[in-house]
């Protein structure tokens, strides 16, 4: 990763997933959250027995003094030290692996020939192959996740030259594709 990365600002930022940023903040500046546990009901105005209630589950909410893009920032450099990944060295079967990759950042329309059914999702085109990247569309800054909604006729050309870290997790070898999970997207 060159030295000019270490300066991105929110201009350039594309996507970032504040989950993995508020763990990696935690980690890395050994900041402990407040925590919250909620204990969440999803009984629809049925009568609940305690003892005997489905549908309960408790959430971990996490709150920090600080920002996600404060964190960030604060940890941008230590985030740096992933290594430059090479996609062709991904195998199935042997794990995930977590690091860089540049390529350009589109939008990818998949069409099922069975059932005439589309989806549509982000991807890298890197070295010339392509990765499904599984964003969540809150973490997407302002413009992209509207992306997902719009006209079919906005979405083609769109091949903005990215660094990624990202989880690469397999190779789907029916579509000739990798996934990954998308950290940060930062705009070179």
């Amino acid at each position: 990763m060159a030295k000019e990365s270490l300066k991105t600002s929110f201009d350039k930022l594309i996507y970032l997933d504040s989950e993995f940023i508020s763990a990696k903040y935690e980690e890395i500046r050994g900041v402990t959250p407040s925590t919250e546990f909620t204990k969440i009901e999803g009984l629809r105005g049925q009568i609940s027995i305690p003892i005997i209630s489905s549908g309960i589950h408790t959430q971990e909410t996490r709150k920090f003094k600080v920002s996600s893009l404060q964190m960030w920032k604060k940890i941008n450099t230590e985030l740096y030290k992933y290594p430059q990944l090479k996609i062709t060295n991904f195998v199935n079967y042997q794990g995930t692996k977590i690091g860089w990759l540049d390529g350009k950042f589109s939008f990818g329309i998949w069409n099922e020939k069975v059932n005439n059914n589309s989806y549509e999702n982000f991807e890298l085109d890197s070295e010339g192959l392509r990765v499904a990247l599984l964003t969540t569309p809150e973490y997407l800054s302002a413009g992209f996740s509207m992306l997902s909604t719009a006209s079919i006729a906005i979405k083609s050309n769109i091949g903005i030259p990215v660094n990624i870290l990202a989880k690469i997790m397999w190779f789907a070898e029916n579509v000739q594709t990798y996934v990954a999970c998308p950290y940060l997207i930062i705009e070179k």
